[in-house]
């Protein structure tokens, strides 16, 4: 939001900037204030000289009645003591000067944006933990998980093996609850994501080691949480999914209470036609209650009911601890640092392979929004995770739920380094064995 007593400017403001964010403007404190308690608010721009009440003491009013809303001051008075009386009176976040520069302007607004969201995100989260406090000491964190994972390999033993797979079954499925918990409570998307993306890490796992009741098991609960989120094609398409597995597989040994829950799921019928469609969103808003205890209700199916794994598959499982061809990480869309781990013949064909799925890749799927993401090629996997303007790549000979773990928390760990590192420059030597170290542990290199 823009308040100042100068139509011109407000005018002016809103025109150049208003494909950019949605904007509001005032003229004068009580607009101002209507639109601040009418409104969601993150920024708030305010002129210095106004007749009613200057930019300090409104900003300073605002810091009380609006403590999460960012605060820019603009002034053509560019006098030092002005600024720091300013800056110390109002506590002020940025001080920006008359006239306004269009791209110096627009990069200090980003930056606010991101601070105020980065804020607003952990504002939830810490709430939402705090009520949650006693499920979430219970629940593993991902480099937890991610050791049981790497522990899993060393098993000698069927039974061994079984009661790891199911203690890493168990610890990410406790992750994507814990974030359901705080989904239903607050609805944002990036917590929708977070649930997703353990989600995406359970099946990568179930399908690792065949295991099919496992992943009709997941089709369930993502047919009932894109339901709950009115997701509907989503929704269709994982339950269809799931009983399409229950009807393929052998009713007798399955969990008839998974059994239930797939028969219980509400038909959908001609969800596409619109009209039908919006009578069926408003169906599922008024039923949201119930769908939203189904999907709780499904944490409380025992895992160990769902894993079947024979002397004949155990047998059969080889993981190949080189795996990993080449760890890849790429600023302004240059590389910044790169790490061939396996000498292996398929390497220029990797590479290959690599070069067009990435190049559609860039063009076609990447969000930006930190989660994994996957390309298939005739000679292995790409995963692929970004955070802000830097993406992590790890090329490997096969998809491994190790792999998808480990690359995150490679990324978020090693982030301080890579995002200080000057555009179009590659890692120094000191930087390069952080690296290598961080990568050795994660992988188990």
């Amino acid at each position: 939001m823009i308040i100042d007593d100068e139509k011109i400017i407000t005018k002016m403001l809103y025109k150049i900037y208003k494909d950019n964010w949605n904007i509001f403007v005032a003229n004068d404190y009580e607009t101002c204030m209507k639109i601040l308690f009418d409104n969601d608010i993150a920024i708030l721009v305010s002129d210095y000289s106004m007749p009613e009440i200057d930019g300090v003491s409104l900003l300073i009013e605002i810091k009380e009645k609006f403590p999460e809303i960012r605060r820019i001051l603009m002034s053509a008075d560019l006098q030092l003591d002005f600024v720091v009386n300013a800056i110390n009176d109002a506590k002020i976040d940025k001080v920006v000067y008359k006239p306004i520069d269009k791209d110096s302007f627009e990069k200090l607004i980003e930056d606010q944006l991101d601070i105020f969201n980065k804020k607003k995100e952990d504002l939830i989260t810490n709430n939402l933990l705090k009520k949650n406090l006693s499920i979430y000491d219970n629940h593993p964190h991902e480099d937890e998980i991610l050791e049981l994972m790497i522990n899993i390999t060393e098993s000698s033993k069927i039974n061994d093996f079984i009661n790891k797979y199911v203690n890493v079954i168990e610890g990410i499925r406790s992750l994507c609850f814990l974030n359901m918990n705080l989904f239903f409570q607050s609805r944002e998307k990036y917590i929708y994501n977070n649930v997703m993306k353990y989600i995406s890490d359970l099946e990568v796992f179930a399908n690792q080691f065949d295991q099919k009741l496992l992943t009709m098991y997941l089709n369930v609960i993502k047919a009932y949480f894109e339901l709950y989120n009115l997701n509907l094609d989503k929704a269709m398409q994982n339950y269809k999914a799931s009983l399409f597995m229950l009807q393929w597989l052998s009713v007798d040994f399955i969990d008839q209470s998974l059994v239930k829950y797939i028969s219980d799921f509400p038909l959908l019928e001609n969800y596409a036609i619109e009209e039908n469609r919006q009578k069926i969103i408003n169906e599922i808003q008024m039923d949201d209650k119930n769908i939203m205890k189904k999907i709780l209700e499904l944490v409380d199916i025992n895992i160990n009911n769902l894993v079947n794994i024979s002397q004949t598959l155990f047998s059969q499982i080889k993981t190949d601890k080189k795996a990993i061809e080449f760890i890849i990480i790429v600023k302004n869309e240059l590389p910044i640092y790169e790490r061939a781990l396996n000498k292996s013949e398929k390497k220029l064909t990797l590479i290959s392979g690599f070069v067009v799925a990435l190049s559609n890749f860039l063009q076609e799927v990447v969000s930006g929004k930190g989660d994994i993401d996957t390309i298939t090629h005739d000679n292995g996997v790409i995963l692929f995770h970004k955070i802000k303007d830097i993406k992590y790549i790890l090329l490997s000979a096969n998809d491994d739920a190790r792999f998808r773990l480990g690359l995150r928390q490679f990324a978020q760990e090693s982030y301080h380094i890579t995002s200080k590192i000057p555009k179009s420059e590659f890692v120094n030597e000191e930087e390069n064995k952080i690296l290598e170290e961080l990568g050795n542990k994660l992988f188990k290199i």
